[in-house]
């Protein structure tokens, strides 16, 4: 996919993602994208209405994905947009309405802890999921003029500036290549994959660990007697092997595709494992092997359904795997 290609299908696919996941994905290219972009959490305390800032606190990011767009007409669409971005520059700008024209200062408490000693912002970055009506430009204009008119300016600079951004404006601010478009495109999934890999503790799945034990109870029983042991090579591949299997048991209740795929990789990575380990002399030797070969298989089996370090993530629990439910089996090579 060429670059220009990847920015239009990165900012589709962005487009139609509304309220908290499209403000992540919006966080996440900036963290990849801008030089020293800071994410300010929500919880517990608040985010005092800003989602991220940048340029040693000079730059400011509000995010909104409205949901609903299909169903609204663009006049409807600008108005809930406007509202949404005027309280958000208001609370910036601690000003709150008082009467129908009037703007009086409002303290927020968020501000102190979340800017250092006299840093103010100068650049307001409004990032909407939909832009596609001029119709927001000019009344939000006036509303940070507003703001900043009746502001004591003690965290915006009094000559700040403004922009809106839709997806498409976003894409140019960065790189957008394959990996990028691909992890946007099923978020869910590796969502709840980055999820399984990261689980503390560990998933909880029935499995027999016997064949398991035993093969690297046989590393030990052959190794030096000064040897540092196999404990944190069990412990390792033990955990990537609980993760597989929960893993298989997310992509089988909620992405049958991507099931299907590890299924006929695993069909084919069997045969692999039952050749190798006939060939191949002891445990490194056919675990590198193994290793390397599932790297290989999963990258091009999953090529343009999850993004490279995800795939990355799935190679040891492949091999844990294999080691448990015994087609890696470095004993009947020895």
């Amino acid at each position: 996919m060429s670059i220009l290609n990847a920015e239009v299908e990165f900012a589709r696919t962005l487009s139609t993602l509304v309220g908290k996941p499209f403000q992540e994905e919006v966080c996440r290219f900036l963290r990849r994208s801008v030089r020293d972009f800071q994410h300010v959490p929500a919880q517990p305390q608040g985010d005092g209405g800003i989602d991220g800032y940048s340029h040693d606190q000079t730059v400011a990011y509000f995010c909104y994905g409205p949901d609903d767009t299909q169903n609204l007409t663009p006049k409807a669409l600008a108005k809930k947009v406007i509202k949404k971005f005027r309280d958000d520059l208001r609370r910036l700008c601690e000003v709150k309405a008082k009467g129908r024209n009037n703007l009086v200062h409002a303290s927020n408490n968020a501000l102190p802890t979340i800017m250092g000693m006299g840093k103010r912002f100068q650049t307001v970055r409004l990032i909407v999921s939909v832009l596609n009506s001029h119709e927001v430009l000019g009344p939000l204009t006036d509303a940070f003029n507003e703001c900043r008119q009746a502001s004591l300016c003690a965290f915006v600079e009094p000559s700040a500036g403004m922009t809106i951004w839709g997806p498409a404006e976003l894409a140019t601010e960065g790189v957008v290549d394959d990996a990028t478009v691909l992890r946007l495109q099923h978020r869910d999934v590796v969502n709840r994959l980055d999820a399984l890999f990261q689980s503390t503790p560990l998933p909880k799945v029935p499995i027999v660990t016997s064949d398991f034990d035993a093969k690297f109870d046989w590393i030990d029983s052959h190794s030096p007697p000064d040897s540092p042991g196999t404990g944190d090579l069990r412990s390792h591949f033990m955990a990537r092997w609980l993760v597989a299997i929960a893993v298989e048991d997310d992509l089988a209740n909620n992405a049958p595709a991507h099931h299907q795929v590890l299924a006929r990789l695993r069909e084919d990575v069997v045969v692999d494992a039952d050749l190798e380990s006939r060939t191949l002399p002891g445990a490194a030797a056919l675990i590198k092997t193994m290793r390397a070969t599932l790297k290989e298989r999963l990258r091009d089996a999953f090529d343009g359904l999850l993004p490279p370090e995800t795939i990355g993530k799935l190679v040891d629990g492949e091999v844990g795997l294999l080691i448990g439910e015994c087609p890696v089996n470095w004993i009947a090579s020895s």
